[in-house]
């Protein structure tokens, strides 16, 4: 995934969890449980930060998913196994597969074991790990049904991400040959060019081309001049014409 697409992903991402959130709010208020109100008030401010802080890529993607994850450990025991809250653990399972991939297998292999554990430790302590709401079964359903549709939700919206910066990969494509050409970068600068569209660091780069970090520098020095930039940032931006 893209540098960019990285970036947009948290922000697209945490958006659509709160929007998700914000009826919860008002079923909360409606069964009357401030103590829910008030943890999903901190996890959307959780995403909010994330978005703030979106520039840190893959770190702000595996807090926004795994801080929504271990939120549920509290809602599956405070409202009780019937809502079917642990079902959203699988679906930020599938949202941290899509996100992350293989390409950074630590960080997809760390959300499966949170989202993974969080069922498990629920399992283990049958629900008790904090004092249960006593609700009506009629609130049970109800919030059983929002929380199934939440699940299926949060992997529809995952997947059209996903496919949405496909598409804007063969288009970036295109852009970016068209700004190489335009600004004669050899052979060594275009490969340097491509890695820090994908996030990779000086040092990352080093290794990937088999130079030395210095060398690395020496090149990125030209390839600002070239393309008349003063930032890594302000290259990737001006490549991919972001905004």
């Amino acid at each position: 995934m893209l540098l960019a697409n990285k970036i947009l992903f948290t922000r697209y991402f945490a958006v659509t969890l709160i929007c998700l959130a914000l009826p919860y709010l008002v079923l909360f208020y409606v069964i009357n449980s401030l103590l829910a109100i008030v943890v999903t008030l901190v996890v959307i401010t959780i995403d909010l930060l994330c978005i703030l802080f979106e520039k840190r890529k893959d770190v702000a993607s595996f807090i926004l998913i795994n801080s929504n994850c271990l939120c549920l450990l509290f809602f599956s025991c405070h409202l009780g196994k019937g809502i079917g809250a642990q079902y959203l653990c699988f679906a930020f399972v599938v949202a941290a597969f899509l996100r992350f991939g293989i390409e950074n297998i630590l960080y997809t292999a760390a959300s499966l074991i949170i989202c993974i554990g969080v069922i498990i430790v629920l399992e283990i302590k049958k629900y008790s790990l904090f004092q249960t709401l006593p609700l009506q079964e009629n609130q049970i359903n109800l919030i059983h049904y929002f929380t199934i549709g939440t699940t299926f939700l949060i992997i529809i919206a995952a997947i059209m991400l996903l496919f949405k910066f496909i598409q804007e990969n063969k288009l970036t494509d295109d852009r970016i040959n068209q700004q190489f050409k335009a600004s004669g970068l050899t052979l060594r600068e275009t490969e340097i060019v491509m890695l820090i569209i994908k996030g990779q660091s000086n040092k990352q780069i080093a290794e990937k081309l088999v130079l030395e970090q210095s060398t690395v520098k020496t090149h990125l020095k030209n390839i600002f001049m070239k393309i008349n930039v003063q930032s890594r940032n302000q290259l990737v931006a001006k490549i991919l014409d972001l905004h």
